[in-house]
């Protein structure tokens, strides 16, 4: 087998175990209540330079006696599946343009834990934090 050929394998098996998905982050910036806003970002593996997200949904869950409550979110947003729309910063309660509200924005308490998550095309985010 040609090194050519090997490396064209173990980049095959590397996309088949990896399933061609990738992760975006998603910051919290001032969390306070008055003024939440989600960024998110996505880092090309070789540049490491940002580019937008790709969002077909997002929701926001709290933590109820240690677990989270993904059965009743407190704000949802979503498009219909298997599309998506290029998405970089938004407010909470603000649904960006494009996309339907599937649950509109509940007040969100001080102190409490909470879970904001989103998915894409081949592509999912998350991050945990707590209101000021």
């Amino acid at each position: 087998m040609s090194r050519f050929t090997r490396i064209v394998a173990l980049l095959l098996v590397f996309c088949f175990i990896t399933g061609f998905s990738s992760r975006f982050a998603i910051v919290v910036e001032d969390v306070t209540l008055e003024h939440l806003y989600f960024k998110l970002e996505k880092k090309n593996f070789l540049t490491k330079i940002n580019s937008t997200v790709e969002l077909n949904n997002f929701s926001v869950v709290e933590k109820i006696r240690g677990k989270w409550d993904y059965k009743n979110p407190l704000w949802a947003f979503e498009l219909k599946p298997g599309s998506a729309l290029e998405v970089s910063k938004f407010k909470y309660g603000e649904t960006p343009h494009g996309f339907s509200e599937t649950v509109k924005a509940k007040q969100l308490v001080s102190g409490t834990p909470y879970l904001a998550m989103g998915s894409g095309l081949g592509s999912t985010g998350s991050i945990e934090f707590v209101v000021k």
